[in-house]
Parts: structure tokens; sequence; C-alpha cells
């Protein structure tokens, strides 16, 4: 979206809750290949899986599709919990920033 002052700003249509830092949350929901593996696996999870969905975003801007992405669904998920990212092919502050943000935890 192009906001009025013409800078481009991110948005999220979907789903959100306003969680204390301590908090936790189990909902289920979102763009699959967005979801964090504490997500997939129905794991109590907290605000750190927005840095993750980052880690994500950065990896598509990068390099043209998610890192996990999967014509199954099944598989997608299957990749978010079993797989590294492919860092290959990306500058080392761009790779790093990925996998900082891409920690299974």
């Amino acid at each position: 979206m192009i906001g009025m002052d013409g800078y481009l700003k991110l948005i999220d249509l979907g789903l959100c809750k306003k969680l204390s830092i301590s908090e936790r949350t189990k909902t289920y929901c979102g763009t699959i290949e967005y979801m964090a593996p504490e997500m997939v696996t129905h794991s109590p999870y907290g605000f750190p899986i927005d840095v993750w969905g980052f880690g994500i975003l950065i990896y598509e801007l990068t390099k043209g599709e998610t890192p996990f992405y999967s014509s199954s669904a099944i598989e997608t998920l299957r990749k978010i919990n079993e797989d590294d990212p492919n860092l290959s092919g990306m500058n080392d502050e761009t790779a790093s920033i990925c996998k900082i943000c891409l920690i299974k935890d």
C-alpha cells in the first residue's frame, strides 16, 4: 500500500492479538508460508513469532519466494519444522538478518 505521503506501508490484513511481553497464545491462523514452528506444532507462542515473520518477509523480498515453500501445504509445514532456509545467493548482511530471525525456538 502507498500512504498519502508517497511512502510504502507494510500492512497485514490478517488477525492480531494484543499480548503482554510474558503472555502466550496458541491461536492457529495466518498464511502458512509465514507460520513459525511454534504455531505449526500448536505450541504456546508470544511476540517473537513476529520476528520470524519479518525474517520470512526479508527472505521473500530477497529471493522471490518464501524459504519453506512447497505446492503442498503439508510439505510446507514439514519444511518449516525440519528444514533450514537456503541462504545461498544472499549478501552477508541479508543472510545474517534472515539467520537471526529464522531461529527455530
